[in-house]
């Protein structure tokens, strides 16, 4: 699994588990087991993971 895969999981584990707030980067980053700077590397921000998250959840609705 790569980083990028790590933290696309790691995030979506903990927003559904706690909240958008309570999942921060470092918190994801723990879970996923990568670094900030890979977390950043993958994504610009926290929003544009939960963005890209939310078109995940589109599509799946979409196409299940």
């Amino acid at each position: 699994m790569t980083a990028r895969e790590k933290i696309l999981a790691a995030s979506r584990d903990l927003i559904d588990e706690r909240s958008f707030e309570a999942a921060t980067v470092g918190s994801i980053c723990r879970q996923a087991s990568v670094s900030n700077g890979s977390f950043f590397h993958a994504f610009s921000s926290k929003e544009d993971r939960v963005a890209e998250l939310f078109m995940e959840t589109l599509i799946s609705y979409r196409d299940p």
